[in-house]
């Protein structure tokens, strides 16, 4: 399988000292996403100690503790990240250009299918797991979006954080990894990104959110339309129902509805009926998105164009250069036990 990294296979075999080098390239750009991980992660402790012990109230604030949480991110551990990883060059430039509004809203589309088929895949898997350990993992989503207010939600979750994400996974990660050829520069990112989440409700609609948002990026070279397109996802996908599923207990309806109590329903319709029509209507909307989309993959998959990169790997070393390094193995192992622990804690 991953012999496909294989870009153009290249006759003349590479010296142990070059695949050194490429080795060393994709270890350090995983020991900066670990190095950005570690600080959230240790700084996070140390601000949890000292206001436990100074002021124990602010941590019992799900905003406030949101909203350090970001900081450290953004203001901490980002500058960090993007300073270690400007020591890996950029040998190959993306090439900008400005996409037709017709273009731009195919993208769309087709991410919005990707996004389908994501949580398609999440939502078998989750009921594995249910099925398998008899309780459902958390989702830190809902988590998220459920205990802290509306702008904050649209603000952080919706805005800001697609923003740094395209930043961190489109801009910086995949402009390094071009000179491998697009294939690369889109699989492995994205592969990173979904390992990101650390949890299994969102791993495979990220991931293929990813790729296709790193397709739109390579093929354009402005991040604004990758960012524009998962401002829209977090929002239409995330935020916005979670606002309107949260202006009533949900719950309470589907258990109304399934105990077939005609005029207990009605009344519950009645008073709930602005929210109730927009998610009809929503639904409508959703999947109607996702069938576009998957209309307009079918038929542009067999259109796309990827590039060879200026480095040739030497047929059967991709995945030996690529995934068996430190750095890799380090992060892909460190991401898949949060994972883990996330789902079966």
């Amino acid at each position: 399988m991953f012999d496909n990294f294989d870009n153009d296979f290249n006759e003349i075999p590479m010296t142990d000292a070059e695949i050194k080098s490429h080795k060393k390239t994709f270890s350090n750009l995983c020991f900066s996403l670990l190095a950005y991980w570690l600080i959230i992660e240790v700084v996070a402790i140390i601000v949890s100690f000292i206001l436990g012990n100074y002021a124990p109230n602010v941590l019992k604030n799900y905003n406030v503790n949101l909203f350090i949480s970001l900081t450290i991110q953004y203001a901490i551990a980002f500058p960090i990240f993007y300073l270690m990883l400007k020591k890996i060059p950029e040998t190959v430039q993306i090439e900008k250009r400005k996409l037709k509004f017709r273009e731009f809203a195919k993208y769309t589309l087709i991410v919005c299918f990707a996004m389908y088929v994501g949580n398609t895949i999440s939502s078998v898997l989750i009921d594995t797991v249910q099925n398998l350990l008899g309780k459902t993992p958390e989702n830190q989503v809902n988590t998220l979006l459920d205990n802290t207010n509306v702008i904050i939600s649209v603000t952080l979750a919706g805005i800001i954080g697609p923003i740094f994400e395209e930043i961190m996974f489109r801009k910086l990660l995949v402009k390094k990894l071009m000179p491998y050829g697009d294939l690369v520069a889109i699989i492995f990112p994205s592969l990173l990104f979904a390992l990101f989440h650390q949890n299994l409700y969102q791993m495979f609609y990220a991931f293929l959110i990813g790729a296709s948002l790193s397709y739109v990026y390579i093929k354009s070279g402005k991040i604004i339309y990758t960012m524009i397109l998962h401002v829209f996802i977090n929002l239409f996908f995330g935020v916005i129902p979670s606002i309107v599923i949260g202006s009533f207990d949900y719950q309470a309806f589907v258990e109304l509805f399934n105990s077939e109590n005609v005029e207990a329903i009605t009344d519950f319709v009645m008073a709930n009926l602005g929210a109730l029509l927009f998610i009809a209507i929503y639904d409508l909307v959703y999947y109607g998105l996702a069938i576009g989309g998957a209309v307009i993959f079918g038929i542009n998959i067999r259109k796309v164009i990827l590039n060879k990169g200026t480095v040739k790997f030497p047929k059967g070393t991709a995945a030996d250069i690529i995934f068996f390094n430190i750095g890799t193995i380090l992060l892909i192992a460190t991401l898949v036990l949060m994972t883990a622990i996330n789902t079966f804690s």
